[in-house]
């Protein structure tokens, strides 16, 4: 035990030295740009610092560039992933052969550094890493994601595991997520998008939660932009404030703490949908967007009933902003 404890100690360590190496690597680049005759002294010296190779994690990267080769085709602009489970089946068949471990894959995510200039690098990545997770669901994994430049897409898609992200911001995570955890240590750009079990907690804020959500349970510990939007199941708990909540919302719940823009925009040549279950529960200030029709959810106000179905209440009208 003593043994797996300090092979682990050092494997942490090792991990965040080559964190280290990679942000300076980035910042240094960054300087170039402005300084361009620094620039290729600064970067050979930091790449010689790099994380620890050994022939598991040969083995890892070299199936993510055969993956990569292979699907890099396939990958299309969100939201319209067509090819996904083909790309995700490919990936399953080039690391069956890999023993790998959920600290192995901690490192591979520290090693992706070196591959962000490829095209379309940040969806690839996502859906490796993801692959990798699901394979091995019953361990707890590590990723670091804040020494990379390139913002990581699919990262967790349908993901059954459980999953500690280091700086997610500008991830898509959780994307049609069937179980499990996911923690993120840091804000992220897309959470949970078309969802439908398991839980995702986010200590920062964030851009989209919960688009088309049909099960599972999102914390988010700060503010967020677009929450639940077309949601049908599940729960969603914003500790901040929101920008437009619960737009075309058929079902499931949200619960707000800070101050929430109630409703949104209307969906290009859509109409409202018909009301079916669902409830909004505001703790803080309030307001309804200029198409508050356009959510079909009951709200309460600290416990009072303000608006049912979609439509406001006659005597709330002049309590648009309630504090």
């Amino acid at each position: 035990m003593r043994r797996r404890q300090k092979r682990r100690h050092g494997e942490l360590g090792g991990i965040m030295e080559a964190i280290t190496a990679a942000r300076e690597k980035h910042t240094t680049l960054a300087l170039g740009s402005k300084f361009g005759k620094y620039k290729p002294e600064a970067e050979r010296e930091v790449r010689k610092v790099d994380v620890k190779e050994d022939e598991v994690l040969k083995q890892l990267k070299a199936a993510f560039v055969d993956f990569y080769h292979g699907s890099s085709q396939n990958i299309l602009p969100p939201p319209v992933l067509p090819l996904l489970p083909r790309s995700i089946g490919h990936a399953e068949l080039l690391i069956k052969d890999v023993n790998y471990s959920a600290a192995d894959v901690g490192r591979f995510s520290v090693a992706l550094d070196e591959f962000q200039d490829m095209k379309d690098f940040g969806e690839v990545a996502g859906q490796f890493l993801s692959v990798l997770i699901n394979t091995r669901r019953e361990e707890q994994f590590i990723i670091y994601l804040g020494h990379l430049s390139v913002p990581i897409s699919h990262l967790g898609y349908r993901n059954v595991g459980n999953i500690i992200v280091k700086d997610g911001y500008h991830a898509e995570i959780g994307e049609e997520m069937l179980g499990g955890a996911i923690i993120v240590e840091g804000g992220a750009d897309i959470v949970g998008e078309s969802m439908k079990g398991g839980c995702i907690e986010v200590n920062g804020g964030c851009g989209r939660v919960g688009q088309a959500m049909s099960g599972g349970s999102i914390l988010i510990n700060g503010n967020a932009w677009h929450v639940g939007r077309s949601m049908k199941r599940g729960t969603i708990v914003i500790e901040g404030s929101t920008s437009e909540t619960g737009a075309y919302m058929e079902g499931g719940r949200i619960k707000v703490r800070g101050r929430a823009v109630i409703g949104g925009k209307r969906g290009y040549g859509r109409s409202p949908p018909s009301f079916k279950d669902g409830g909004i529960y505001l703790e803080g200030d309030f307001e309804f967007a200029d198409f508050f029709y356009s959510t079909n959810a009951s709200i309460y106000h600290k416990g009072r009933l303000i608006a049912e179905k979609g439509k406001r209440l006659p005597q709330m009208e002049l309590l648009i902003v309630d504090k």
